[in-house]
């Protein structure tokens, strides 16, 4: 027997032996941030919408514009169910993403998504509700890097 199938058989026996209990993801929880426009928003300012949520940075050069895009076209497959959606781009670089840089951004993907930034205590506060890690460091260019699990969540 394959290791592959003796773990699929062990994995089969736990489960059907003691399943689970059904119960929500623990993710998510309260942010203050700005979006884009520079209005002070939380996760109350979106009432009866499914928020879908995703960390990145403006400066990311090829993960964060693609997932963008991808939102956007989710969002316009979604069509009149769209509205029942908020679909949010959190950035883990509040530095250098501040409203302003996120206003000239956020247009380049979908009208509908929403950009936020805040002080770095405030995101950093989302991103942990969030389970997001993100860390910031300088190479020897004067580059500053940002690395982050990038991540989606639909709440």
């Amino acid at each position: 027997m394959s290791v592959a199938r003796l773990a699929a058989a062990f994995a089969l026996v736990l489960l059907l032996a003691d399943p689970a209990p059904m119960r929500a993801a623990d993710i998510g929880g309260p942010f203050e941030l700005v979006d884009h426009h520079g209005n002070t928003v939380t996760e109350s300012s979106y009432p009866s919408k499914y928020l879908l949520v995703f960390f990145g940075y403006t400066y990311c050069p090829d993960v964060c514009p693609t997932e963008l895009l991808v939102l956007g076209q989710t969002l316009d497959l979604l069509a009149e169910d769209a509205a029942r959606v908020q679909a949010l781009f959190i950035s883990v670089d509040p530095e250098r993403d501040m409203a302003t840089v996120l206003a000239e951004y956020m247009p380049n993907f979908h009208p509908d998504l929403i950009g936020l930034t805040g002080t770095p205590e405030q995101v950093t506060a989302a991103a942990r509700s969030y389970r997001v890690f993100s860390i910031s460091r300088s190479n020897n260019r004067r580059t500053r890097i940002i690395s982050s699990i990038t991540l989606r969540w639909f709440i």
